[in-house]
């Protein structure tokens, strides 16, 4: 019995250290892009433990006349694919990364206040621990915006 106790509190443990090490993933490896515009990062960029082959829906508000710049970053064990579709708030796809061979960044602007969902998705690699488990990782989503630059007359 006293093993079986040693046994959960072995896995809850070692749950939690995982789970903290994804908590400040994305401040750590989601390098932004070198620029001459001055993006702060936004609030809502987070890390998120993944299992190969899962899908997390994030919702986000897009504001009128922002820029955005959005980089992901993962643990290798994803070897850098991950699926990035941006959605309305009626489903309709307005961005996928397979479109641009899976890229991990995005600069875009957005021309009215919008409810989106960002929707991140591992692959589903068929490589099992020595357990039988599927193997899992941290992805990061780095969020930054600034205000539009006003051009033209």
């Amino acid at each position: 019995m006293l093993r079986w106790i040693g046994f959960i509190v072995f896995v809850f443990a070692s749950t939690l250290t995982f789970s903290q090490r994804c908590f400040d993933f994305h401040k750590k490896h989601c390098s932004p892009t070198v620029s001459k515009f001055s993006y702060q990062i936004n609030d809502h960029s987070a890390a998120y433990k993944f299992n190969a082959g899962e899908l997390r829906r994030i919702p986000f508000n897009l504001l009128d006349n922002k820029d955005y710049r959005i980089t992901l970053c993962n643990d290798s064990i994803f070897n850098d694919i991950l699926l990035f579709v941006i959605k309305d708030s009626k489903g309709t796809e307005i961005y996928n990364n397979s479109q641009h061979s899976f890229s991990l960044n995005l600069e875009f602007s957005s021309k009215k206040n919008q409810e989106v969902f960002f929707e991140l998705t591992v692959p589903d690699n068929s490589d099992k621990t020595k357990d039988n488990y599927t193997a899992e990782g941290c992805i990061g989503i780095l969020i930054e915006e600034m205000n539009t630059i006003k051009t033209g007359f």
